[in-house]
């Protein structure tokens, strides 16, 4: 749903500068159009892909630092993997 609003709401900031008000040929005005309609979904794109990274954090703890100094990052697991039957999320 973000990504809908921030690409109309893009796609509404660019459209001016690429065409409506201008008098611009009919050739370039399509043109536009089909430049303003490439940034909508390569920013879909960028959109759903940062969602999944957002959607992926949840699955670790925070960061601890051994004493040796290596950094360890626990995979979190669901409450019934307490019991050894549950997985990894």
């Amino acid at each position: 749903m973000a990504a809908v609003v921030f690409a109309g709401a893009l796609s509404t900031s660019v459209a001016p500068a690429v065409g409506d008000g201008l008098s611009l040929p009919e050739e370039a005005q399509e043109e536009a159009e089909r430049a303003r309609k490439l940034i909508e979904d390569a920013l879909g794109n960028l959109m759903a892909g940062l969602k999944l990274v957002m959607d992926s954090i949840p699955q670790y703890e925070a960061p601890e630092i051994l004493e040796n100094g290596d950094i360890l990052i626990r995979r979190k697991r669901d409450e019934s993997a307490e019991d050894g039957t549950g997985q990894d999320i």
